[in-house]
């Protein structure tokens, strides 16, 4: 493509050269900008559209991603397409970004967002990394920052409702991080007395995930820090019928430890723990589960096994009344 045709094109779509390799907007956008990726996304606080807009995920793919070509950029956003129809979705939505949010974008050699836009994802990404290492060292948490972080952690995800292939790896890597950063401020504060912050904290990781039994852990340890033991037995409880329910599953033995601490026993792994009546556990819970299933008499063809001697359909057992566990023996079976 000739010269004057490069500049053409520059001019039709407002941009201007600044340097090798690089343009920019020819209408400057505003002093500083603000990316809003955490909830609706946004610009400066103007919705920056659904994933089905082409300038969207322009924005979005590049917040999250390094600075690249624009042939990468559209087989990236639009994989499915051939290249040239890529590269048109790819114009198209590079015209309609500056129209709508002038300044934004640096077009050129590489693709890449202005240098000094501030994005809300990579800033509550920094402070949890920050608040992990003061955890990790001990240190102490200001209670104004601690409210301040459970108000943007409480319950925020990266870009929700978005599915793309090259979104789904960062919004998983943000929820864990999340719920770390949760858990971790949920012990120091605990640590440090704050007991009705700390509770929120661990209350906010376990309504994240509501199997995840570390977030358990940390509303039990709360619960147990202001002597609140029955509070701290019920959580433990529906840990132990959420993880028997949904996967099958026992629990780990920090969990365990946790539980005989309250007084409370989880299930046994003696004949009878996967009882007929008793959904067949998950592989997750190992091949020793599996045996020691297998030897009560489950068949894991159906809900209910043919084991019942009188003939009637038996009643599954609470977990939570069962025996205690006896680890190496679920190992070995």
């Amino acid at each position: 493509m000739s010269k004057a045709r490069s500049a053409h094109i520059a001019t039709s779509i407002g941009v201007l050269d600044v340097g090798p390799g690089y343009h920019l907007s020819a209408v400057g956008g505003s002093a500083s900008a603000r990316l809003t990726l955490l909830g609706e996304p946004a610009v400066d606080g103007q919705p920056l559209g659904s994933p089905a807009s082409r300038y969207a995920r322009i924005v979005a793919y590049l917040a999250l991603h390094r600075p690249t070509t624009r042939a990468r950029l559209a087989a990236a956003l639009w994989p499915d397409a051939e290249p040239e129809r890529a590269q048109g979705s790819l114009r198209t939505g590079l015209w309609t970004l500056h129209r709508r949010h002038p300044g934004l974008v640096l077009v050129g050699t590489l693709v890449q967002l202005r240098p000094d836009l501030s994005v809300d994802y990579h800033e509550l990404t920094r402070t949890a990394h920050r608040l992990l290492h003061d955890v990790a060292a001990g240190d102490d948490v200001a209670v104004d920052r601690a409210a301040e972080l459970l108000r943007l952690a409480a319950d925020t995800e990266l870009l929700p409702g978005w599915d793309e292939e090259w979104v789904v790896h960062d919004q998983e890597r943000f929820r864990q991080l999340r719920l770390h950063m949760l858990e971790g401020l949920s012990a120091q504060l605990c640590r440090q007395g704050v007991y009705g912050m700390a509770l929120e904290a661990a209350l906010a990781a376990l309504g994240g995930d509501r199997l995840r039994e570390s977030a358990y852990r940390a509303v039990i340890e709360v619960h147990l820090a202001e002597g609140n033991v029955s509070e701290a037995r019920r959580q433990y409880r529906t840990c132990l019928r959420l993880l028997h329910a949904e996967l099958g599953v026992l629990p780990s033995q920090a969990t365990v430890r946790l539980g005989h601490s309250l007084g409370v026993v989880p299930p046994a792994t003696r004949p009878g723990i996967y009882e007929a009546g008793h959904r067949r556990p998950s592989t997750l819970a190992g091949p020793g589960a599996l045996a020691a299933y297998r030897r009560a008499g489950g068949s894991g063809g159906s809900r209910f096994g043919s084991g019942s001697l009188d003939g009637t359909r038996p009643r599954a057992a609470d977990p939570t009344e069962l025996g205690p566990v006896r680890w190496e023996e679920l190992r070995q079976a």
